[in-house]
């Protein structure tokens, strides 16, 4: 395979190449880097997520996985989002309706921190994940970290959201399932 690659091939005819050689899938991701602050995005709504919040969480959780059985971890899982500060949500009345949850880094934790952001379908295109992403955005830079997005490459909602918030492309992620 290390023949087959070439300078200059795009990322899908190397995904292709991988396809062929391992005979296996293939992922491909998107990676963006935090590169300017958009101080125009309305945080009204946005507050920080506490543990007190975990009963509106719980059921903002089951809204998106209705077959989930979180019961074990849930709790333990919501609980250290929220020690990290990075956690933020906005609340329809008293329903949990957008959420911005930090990922696990196994590497460059000190660094850096992933993003992630989860909406309920009836309350998507409101502008709710771009306020509440940059929320968690601002609170990740002034801890002195990278904030960092992720998402499969043909989830263009989520690259023109991460674009829209500031971040800039920096790399294709192929990795290979097993």
């Amino acid at each position: 395979m290390r023949g087959s690659l070439q300078p200059g091939m795009s990322i899908d005819e190397i995904i292709i190449l991988i396809t062929k050689h391992f005979k296996t899938s293939v992922n491909h991701n998107s990676k963006f880097c935090y590169q300017e602050s958009l101080e125009h995005i309305d945080v009204a709504k946005v507050i920080r997520l506490e543990t007190n919040h975990y009963r509106q969480y719980y059921d903002f959780f089951m809204a998106l996985h209705t077959d989930a059985k979180p019961d074990s971890w849930l709790e333990e899982y919501f609980s250290d989002i929220c020690r990290s500060g990075f956690a933020f949500g906005i609340f329809d009345n008293a329903k949990l309706v957008c959420v911005s949850d930090v990922p696990d880094m196994p590497y460059l934790s000190d660094e850096c921190q992933e993003i992630g952001i989860n909406t309920l379908k009836d309350y998507r295109c409101c502008g709710y994940a771009k306020a509440v992403a940059h929320a968690s955005a601002r609170a990740i830079v002034s801890n002195g970290k990278c904030p960092q997005w992720s998402c499969a490459a043909d989830n263009g909602a989520s690259a023109k959201l991460a674009r829209n918030l500031g971040f800039m492309k920096l790399a294709d992620v192929v990795t290979v399932g097993v």
